[in-house]
């Protein structure tokens, strides 16, 4: 994908990082501000695959997959710029109500007002 955008002449970057872990993204964040242009958009798609029935996860698994969703979620809107043209998640069922109540509530107190969308994937 990255060399298809690359020979449209799309600027694009990949840069790894844990977005539940709000001092690794900002290393990230920094890192691409410096090497790109002004982010214009968000994506969220970070995962951590339990693959399982739920009856046979464990606590741990469970949470784990959570994290990436929720937390990554809650970070993502204080480590990009405030004037994004729009901040698109998808979810799963297991992480869509609390992953867009965290994303409420950070715009609330923030005060910000982007154009959210998300697409469950049930």
């Amino acid at each position: 994908m990255l060399q298809a955008l690359q020979k449209r002449n799309v600027k694009a970057r990949i840069y790894t990082c844990d977005v539940a872990d709000q001092e690794n993204l900002s290393t990230a964040m920094e890192k691409c501000s410096s090497d790109m242009p002004p982010i214009k958009g968000v994506f969220q798609c970070a995962m951590d695959l339990q693959d399982s029935l739920f009856e046979r996860k464990s606590y741990e698994q469970w949470k784990n997959s959570l994290r990436p969703k929720v937390q990554g979620t809650w970070n993502l809107p204080m480590a990009v710029p405030h004037d994004v043209d729009f901040f698109i998640t998808l979810s799963s069922f297991a992480a869509l109500a609390t992953e867009v109540k965290a994303l409420m509530q950070h715009q609330v107190h923030s005060k910000m007002r982007w154009h959210l969308i998300v697409v469950h994937w049930g």
